[in-house]
């Protein structure tokens, strides 16, 4: 009788612990699963606010002023007349990146060269100007902007015929996302990091460093109560 008792017990035992460790693999597998879909939700909902930022690059034959000792990439001035796109944006779905100009100096040239993106052959030099040439390389045109945005923009093609304008990714956004556990299903908490992932149009030119840090934050509610249409609500912006 006392085996019997032992071997119901020893049964009733490893059953349980059997049931106990399906639950936990279920709950497990049900919770990753959900994060999956909390993920891709949260991602569908930022992708409108991802930027490109483009730069306006002189091709052809140019005369470009002499650089300094550090190379740069400055903000367009509202007005300004230094190229044709001083005031223009390049659209991103619904959403606007900014563009940045180079004012094409001769260290900057050099360092596009010395990257493989463009070629720069030198004509003339003085103590002011240099006249060369410039003409992106097959590693630059994998940046050309049309390579990456969905829409058509002819304004791209025109700049390119009339003034030898190309528009180039420097860098684009994106978002780490971060998933809060919770205790139920139907709500989730999740903060989004924006980073900046930059090209070599910019890495030629400095180092990269503060780009790929996250420099904010949103932090975000998903709620999940209704399955085929979930909302997402910022719910706060912050530094970081």
């Amino acid at each position: 009788m006392l085996n019997m008792l032992s071997n119901i017990i020893s049964r009733s035992i490893v059953t349980v612990g059997v049931f106990a460790m399906a639950v936990i693999c279920f709950c497990t597998a049900c919770s990753g699963g959900n994060y999956a879909d909390v993920e891709r939700v949260v991602r569908n909902h930022l992708e409108p606010y991802k930027e490109l930022y483009a730069l306006v690059l002189q091709t052809g034959k140019v005369t470009l002023p002499l650089g300094g000792k550090y190379p740069h990439v400055t903000h367009p001035l509202p007005g300004g007349t230094e190229t044709p796109i001083s005031n223009v944006w390049i659209v991103n779905g619904n959403y606007m990146g900014e563009t940045y100009e180079c004012h094409g100096c001769d260290s900057c040239m050099i360092r596009y060269r010395d990257a493989g993106l463009i070629t720069y052959n030198v004509i003339r030099r003085d103590s002011a100007s240099v006249s060369a040439t410039v003409w992106l390389t097959e590693k630059g045109k994998q940046y050309l902007i049309e390579r990456h945005i969905s829409e058509f923009h002819p304004i791209i093609n025109a700049w390119r015929r009339r003034e030898q304008l190309e528009v180039v990714l420097v860098a684009k956004e994106k978002f780490d996302v971060e998933i809060h556990p919770s205790d139920t299903t139907a709500v989730y908490h999740c903060k989004a990091y924006r980073k900046l992932e930059i090209t070599p149009f910019i890495e030629a030119l400095k180092p990269a460093g503060e780009e790929a840090r996250p420099d904010y934050m949103r932090r975000l509610r998903v709620d999940f109560k209704s399955k085929e249409h979930p909302v997402v609500t910022c719910t706060e912006i912050e530094s970081v």
